[in-house]
């Protein structure tokens, strides 16, 4: 008879005396994981409330890829989709017929429109919110078309409906850079 050491994250576990080799059948988490950078893909709409205030909306969509290693399978991958509707007011500090200068801030609710591990549907997200500051600049192509470039910090609420592990979980305070075609509305 003999005993051995299990080491997991550093601490020390001895085996409990009834312990087989059938035990270590089970596939489990190791510990060691990567959460990748999210991919976002979203359209954007903005609405002119006032002479500088405008309602800035869309649809937006990222994908949270991860990729965990268990003790028997090895390295398995978890994607989560998420579709998510941001809404911000902006308030433009300077503007002239071609360029826009704006601060924001607001909010965004998304929803885990489903998850896989390894090509396995897994349990997925709840409905989630964030609150959301953002500046940018857009360039005005044409009265209701424009680019635009925005850095955007956002911050995830906490919540109990939140039952993957991503790299929002573990960075619930995000900064990304957005930029890409807006919508004006009525401008």
């Amino acid at each position: 008879m003999y005993f051995e050491t299990i080491v997991i994250s550093g601490q020390a576990l001895l085996p409990p005396l009834n312990f087989t080799n059938s035990d270590l059948s089970a596939d489990e988490p190791a510990g060691e994981y990567t959460l990748n950078l999210p991919l976002r893909i979203g359209v954007s709409a903005r609405v002119p409330l006032s002479g500088r205030l405008n309602l800035t909306s869309g649809l937006e969509y990222c994908l949270y890829s991860s990729i965990f290693t268990y003790t028997l399978s090895g390295k398995k991958t978890q994607l989560a989709h998420y579709l998510g509707i941001p809404v911000r007011l902006d308030w433009t500090l300077a503007s002239d017929k071609r360029l826009d200068v704006y601060l924001g801030g607001g909010f965004e609710a998304d929803y885990c429109l489903g998850a896989t591990l390894d090509g396995e549907r897994i349990a997925k997200d709840g409905l989630g919110f964030s609150l959301l500051g953002a500046g940018g600049i857009q360039l005005n192509l044409t009265k209701r078309i424009g680019l635009y470039v925005e850095p955007e910090i956002s911050w995830t609420i906490p919540s109990d409906s939140h039952v993957l592990q991503t790299y929002r979980s573990d960075n619930p305070v995000m900064f990304s850079l957005s930029s890409g075609i807006r919508i004006n509305v009525g401008k």
